[in-house]
């Protein structure tokens, strides 16, 4: 007998979110020049920097900074926090990475303007799909990368 095996494509959308936003928090910190980090890129890290160099390869530290910080923000569709979004606890933030079915974003608090991130208080990524709840994603994203990705938008 054969068991059919049901895919999760909300989870699996959150978890690519997340990997991109581990491949760009590498690059920030590559050497463009010396193509280390001290270490060579990753699988997806590289196939960021392809997507990054597609037009014109960064040649500085700088170029390759602002090409990153470019590819974070075109990656939101929103960033809202409580008073923009009725949805949302007070001082709480949303950043919709992606709509529809699946949706991916993250969610956290703010704590007086800036990201919180302590004793518990820290940003999710979160996936839905339709008519379902919204879900914390079980992939353990690099908490430095995702707290990196959230400054952007709330510093």
């Amino acid at each position: 007998m054969q068991t059919a095996t049901e895919t999760n494509h909300a989870a699996k959308s959150a978890q690519s979110t997340a990997e991109i936003i581990e491949a760009l928090y590498e690059l920030m910190f590559w050497n463009v020049e010396t193509g280390e980090n001290p270490d060579p890129l990753t699988k997806d890290a590289a196939d960021v920097w392809r997507d990054i160099s597609s037009y014109r390869a960064p040649e500085t530290q700088e170029e390759l900074q602002d090409a990153v910080s470019g590819y974070v923000c075109q990656m939101a569709l929103s960033a809202t926090t409580d008073e923009q979004n009725e949805n949302l606890e007070p001082d709480q933030f949303e950043i919709l990475l992606s709509w529809g079915g699946p949706s991916v974003r993250i969610i956290g608090e703010l704590d007086r303007g800036s990201v919180a991130w302590q004793a518990g208080r820290r940003p999710v990524i979160q996936h839905q799909d339709w008519f379902l709840p919204w879900t914390e994603s079980d992939y353990a994203v690099n908490t430095d990368a995702l707290l990196w990705f959230c400054e952007f938008f709330y510093p």
